[in-house]
C-alpha cells in the first residue's frame, strides 16, 4: 500500500499516523477512564503535536463536546464515543482519514454531526475512505464508491451508478447467487 508514493504496508501505526493519516475504528478506541481532554492530550503527544490545545478546543466545540471537556470517556454515550474518537483524529490535522462504521450505534443527531463533519472537511480538502453500511450516508457523503459483498468488489462507481447497479441490488435485497438459496 502506498500514500503520497510511499510504501506503507509493513510500518508501524505511529509511523503511519504520523505520515498523516487518520482512522477511527469500527469498536471505538479510546481512553475510557481519562477525560475527554486527556484523550486529545494523549492523541496529540503520541504524533508529536505542538500547540495542539486550539485546535482541541475548536473540535470539542465543532463536534458538540466542550461542555463534556472534563468527563470520563466511560461516562459518554456511543455516539458521542465516536466523536471523541473523531476529534482525537482530527486535533492533529491528518489529509487523509479511514472511518471504519462512524455510525454504527449512534443516534440519529449524532449521525448528521458526524456527516456534517465530514462534508465540511472535504469542502477544505480533507480525504476520506469509509467503510459502513448505512447506503444513505455514504451514497450523501461520497464521490465514489466501492461496494463489497462477502469480502468480494462487486461494483465501483459513482453514487448513480451503484444505486441501479444490479449486483449491488441484489446484494442489498439479500438475494443470492447461493444455489441453496435458489
Amino acid at each position: 500500500m502506498y500514500f503520497h508514493g510511499a510504501r506503507i504496508d509493513g510500518l508501524k501505526t505511529y509511523e503511519i499516523a504520523r505520515r498523516g493519516i487518520g482512522r477511527t475504528f469500527q469498536s471505538v478506541k479510546i481512553f475510557r477512564e481519562l477525560s475527554v481532554w486527556d484523550n486529545l492530550s494523549i492523541a496529540a503527544m503520541g504524533r508529536e503535536r505542538v500547540g495542539w490545545e486550539p485546535a482541541a478546543t475548536a473540535w470539542l466545540e465543532r463536534l458538540g463536546l466542550d461542555h463534556l471537556r472534563e468527563d470520563p470517556g466511560e461516562s459518554l454515550s456511543v455516539g458521542q464515543q465516536r466523536l471523541l474518537e473523531l476529534a482525537m483524529n482530527l486535533v492533529v490535522d491528518p489529509p487523509f482519514l479511514m472511518l471504519d462504521e462512524p455510525l454504527a450505534g449512534v443516534h440519529p443527531v449524532v449521525r448528521q454531526r458526524i456527516a456534517d463533519t465530514i462534508r465540511a472537511l472535504r469542502r477544505e480538502g480533507r480525504t476520506f475512505l469509509v467503510i459502513e453500511h448505512d447506503m444513505a450516508f455514504v451514497m450523501e457523503l461520497c464521490d465514489k464508491l466501492v461496494v463489497m459483498d462477502h469480502g468480494l468488489k462487486i461494483a465501483e462507481g459513482a453514487p448513480e451508478t451503484i444505486r441501479r447497479d444490479p449486483a449491488v441490488i441484489d446484494a442489498l435485497l439479500g438475494r443470492r447467487r447461493d444455489p441453496a438459496l435458489a
